[in-house]
């Protein structure tokens, strides 16, 4: 009987010390702050979508907002002809200005393409610094159809975005001009 008591006690001292210690342990998120953009999970902050930092303070799309210069490089094809490279064709350097959009992810990037200032192209950056240009029409008369990607580099703090454009003549028979281009941005 004592042997069954002694057997019983050590288990249930088991029982609480395991109890004990696994409620300690536990809680990785007992001292973790991940704000009001973020939710602890065992001991590290999951940001919403649109945020980033170790409590989700910083909006991830800030770091790409502000005046940047481009770089181009590209290559045209008119009316299913290669044309030679040509700075009419593909402005080699050109400054555009991107900011926020309505969107916590999104940013707009005007004079897109050199187009004008008038011209904007909405971007998402998502967390892992990859870019999505929603596909776009520019202009009223002749349109331009514009869609690509890119990534943002955070060591440099350069974006690169390629992306294709293609506009159609109204000739007969229509004419495609299609631009693939890479730009550089440096702020």
């Amino acid at each position: 009987m004592k042997k069954n008591l002694n057997s019983l006690l050590a288990a249930f001292a088991i029982a609480i010390l395991a109890t004990f210690m696994y409620s300690c342990a536990g809680d990785k998120c007992k001292d973790v702050n991940c704000g009001v953009h973020g939710t602890c999970l065992e001991g590290t902050c999951n940001c919403d979508a649109g945020y980033e930092g170790t409590q989700c303070q910083t909006v991830s799309r800030d770091k790409t907002l502000g005046s940047w210069t481009v770089k181009a490089s590209c290559a045209v094809v008119e009316c299913d002809v290669i044309v030679p490279s040509d700075p009419n064709n593909c402005p080699q350097n050109y400054g555009v200005t991107v900011s926020a959009d309505a969107d916590i992810q999104k940013f707009k990037i005007k004079n897109f393409g050199n187009y004008g200032q008038t011209t904007e192209v909405a971007g998402t950056l998502s967390p892992d610094n990859s870019i999505v240009l929603d596909s776009t029409n520019i202009g009223t008369t002749v349109i331009t159809k514009v869609k690509g990607n890119g990534t943002y580099f955070p060591a440099t703090g350069i974006m690169v975005l390629r992306y294709t454009s293609k506009t159609t003549l109204p000739t007969n028979p229509p004419c495609n001009i299609i631009v693939t281009e890479t730009d550089t941005l440096r702020k």
